[in-house]
């Protein structure tokens, strides 16, 4: 699932704090990926970060590419995997990923953003692989993950999947952990307050 969610939380929480931030996009994949187009990944100035985009093979270089981008300022493209400028890392699959770093200088959009996926509205994020614009309008049809004119990237989203928890016992609280794992939101609806307490922030 794609639940980006956690990633605009994350930039819109470090942005607040005044730390400066990207985002990553994954605008293209040759071969077999573990993520599709249009997932995301977040890095703050501190090096945390949120999100993935090969179950630990690259992620730690997406880090450090994205520290660089952060302090230039400018935005900028890199391949991983087969063809790409980093010879010491393979994907397992053998294929490779796109991907557009994106230095966020705008917190305004952000929070948009963050505000549209939290009321679970079709949105389309519009990035440039020229500048650090970033700009978000609703989505009106179903079209492609990543859509690419030139400079131009259209990435589209729609909301997660969501499920709806009715019961009490541990059962209930396994079951909205084990979707809160594929990105799936549950909405949880039990007489145990206990169960409610302990699944709070999931």
């Amino acid at each position: 699932m794609n639940n980006i969610l956690p990633i605009f939380r994350f930039l819109q929480t470090k942005t607040e704090a005044g730390q400066k931030t990207a985002l990553i996009t994954l605008i293209d994949v040759t071969g077999a990926s573990t993520r599709n187009p249009g997932a995301h990944m977040a890095v703050a100035e501190d090096g945390s970060s949120t999100g993935s985009f090969s179950g630990g093979c690259i992620e730690t270089a997406v880090v450090a590419e994205a520290l660089a981008v952060i302090e230039a300022g400018h935005p900028r493209e890199v391949r991983f995997g087969a063809g790409s400028r980093y010879l010491d890392i393979r994907l397992p699959c053998g294929g490779s990923i796109d991907l557009l770093f994106t230095p966020i200088v705008d917190g305004e959009v952000i929070s948009d953003i963050h505000d549209r996926v939290t009321r679970r509205e079709p949105l389309t994020i519009i990035l440039n692989s020229d500048s650090r614009d970033i700009r978000c309008e609703a989505q009106h049809s179903q079209k492609i993950s990543v859509e690419r004119e030139g400079a131009q990237i259209w990435v589209h989203h729609i909301p997660t999947a969501k499920i709806i928890v009715l019961g009490h016992g541990p059962s209930v609280e396994s079951l909205v952990r084990l979707s809160a794992s594929y990105g799936i939101d549950a909405a949880i609806l039990s007489p145990d307050p206990m169960v409610i307490e302990a699944l709070e922030g999931l």
